[in-house]
């Protein structure tokens, strides 16, 4: 019997932190959150003053985390093609325990490096990475990465929605 409880308890735990989870995210059309970060130069970056009519690309990532290294190339070719004074790409760096800076300049990634985005997580609904969000001049999400979509599928959504977003 007391096996039964336990087993019980860990159910109800598990099913109320499912709900918990997705209590956070935020989806198409909702309004991304605010929130300021030291980029990689040590600069704050408020993000709603700095994209103040802006389309910004937010790729939550770690230098450890296998599924963003096969991704941000995908997300650099679109970047290339987007990125200046419409579009911004900001490489969320979140639980790290490395260099994220010196990764970046050794893959030559031009995304605006944010340090220590783990204070951002909740607010986004992020559980993992790579996490992806295209957001318009609006502050509204309209892309939001789901988890497991193939990179090329990523890289054409991203890209979809920038065109969307400069019409």
């Amino acid at each position: 019997m007391n096996q039964l409880k336990i087993t019980c308890l860990a159910l109800l735990v598990f099913t109320l932190s499912a709900f918990t989870t997705t209590a956070y995210a935020i989806d198409i059309d909702d309004t991304a959150p605010n929130w300021g970060l030291q980029d990689g130069t040590d600069k704050t970056v408020n993000y709603y003053q700095d994209t103040q009519g802006k389309i910004s690309v937010l790729i939550y990532w770690a230098t450890w985390c296998p599924y963003c290294a096969t991704l941000m190339p995908y997300l650099q070719e679109v970047a290339d093609q987007y990125q200046g004074d419409q579009v911004t790409f900001y490489a969320m760096n979140i639980i790290e325990d490395s260099d994220p800076a010196q990764f970046l300049k050794d893959k030559g990634y031009t995304f605006e490096l944010m340090l220590n985005a783990d204070v951002t997580m909740d607010g986004y609904g992020v559980r993992g990475t790579p996490s992806v969000f295209v957001v318009d001049r609006d502050h509204k999400v309209i892309y939001r990465r789901i988890p497991d979509t193939p990179d090329e599928d990523v890289k054409a959504a991203v890209r979809d929605a920038i065109i969307s977003a400069l019409k």
